[in-house]
C-alpha cells in the first residue's frame, strides 16, 4: 500500500517538468505597438533654442555651494532666519565698514532705485539708503566681494 502511494506521487512529479514547458502565445515576446521598442521608433520633437536655454541650471557666482536647498528658497535666500532678524535691517551702518557695491551687475542685480546703494556688510548684500546709511533689506549673503 505505502508504495503504490510513493509510486503515485512520483508518476506525477515526473510529469510535472513537461507540464511547465508549454508553448508561448504567438502574441507573447513580439515588439507590438504597447512595447519600449514603439516608443524608441518615434523621434523626438526637435527643441527650440530657447526652450533649451531655459533647461540648463545657472549657478550664480557669489551663492555658492554651499548654501542649503532649504536656505535658498528663504527670503533673503541663504541667510538663515535668525541672522535675518539680528537687527541689520532698520540699523544705520558706518560707512567705513560697508563695501560699496559700484557693479551691481556682477550679483545678478539692476542698478539700484535713486537714493539707494547696493553695499556687503558683513558678508552679506544690503540695500542701503545713500542719505541715511541705513540698512533698507538684506539681499543675500555673498561668499567674496566681485568688484
Amino acid at each position: 500500500m505505502k508504495l503504490r502511494g510513493f509510486l503515485a506521487v512520483a508518476a506525477v512529479a515526473l510529469a510535472m517538468p513537461a507540464l511547465g514547458h508549454a508553448e508561448k502565445p504567438a502574441h507573447a515576446g513580439q515588439k507590438g505597438p504597447h512595447g519600449h521598442a514603439a516608443a524608441q521608433a518615434r523621434p523626438a520633437p526637435a527643441r527650440a533654442p530657447a526652450r533649451a536655454r531655459r533647461d540648463q541650471v545657472v549657478v550664480a557666482k557669489d551663492q555658492g555651494a554651499r548654501c542649503p536647498p532649504g536656505l535658498a528658497k528663504k527670503s533673503p535666500a541663504c541667510v538663515p532666519p535668525g541672522q535675518a532678524r539680528n537687527g541689520l535691517v532698520g540699523r544705520v551702518v558706518d560707512w567705513r565698514d560697508v563695501h560699496v557695491v559700484r557693479k551691481p551687475g556682477l550679483y545678478g542685480l539692476a542698478q539700484a532705485p535713486s537714493g539707494q546703494n547696493y553695499a556687503i556688510v558683513d558678508g552679506r548684500l544690503v540695500r542701503i539708503d545713500s542719505r541715511t546709511a541705513k540698512v533698507l533689506s538684506i539681499i543675500r549673503t555673498v561668499d567674496a566681494i566681485l568688484d
